[in-house]
């Protein structure tokens, strides 16, 4: 129900904002994102081996802030949901 605030085109804006190397974020995204979508990472252990594995001039939490403020509810299907919980008395 919410945005992608993740994606490729977020990460590329991270990159661009922090000034970070595009392609090697996503080349560590790609092997460190599975592990941390099944839970077997927390977003600080993901973030430090994406993007904080080595000195920034930037913290962990203005990059996880940043990360964050990309995802936005997803208004379509917020409604979509709640027709079907009319529609079938859901809770």
């Amino acid at each position: 129900m919410l945005s992608n605030g993740w994606g490729h085109v977020f990460r590329h804006q991270a990159a661009e904002k922090f000034k970070l190397d595009a392609k090697e974020l996503d080349e560590r995204h790609s092997i460190m994102f599975a592990p941390y979508e099944q839970g077997h990472l927390t977003l600080e252990e993901y973030l430090d081996q994406v993007v904080v594995y080595q000195k920034r001039n930037f913290s962990f939490d203005e990059f996880s802030d940043f990360m964050f403020s990309l995802t936005t509810p997803n208004v379509e299907m917020i409604a979509f949901i709640k027709s079907l919980k009319q529609q079938y008395n859901l809770k």
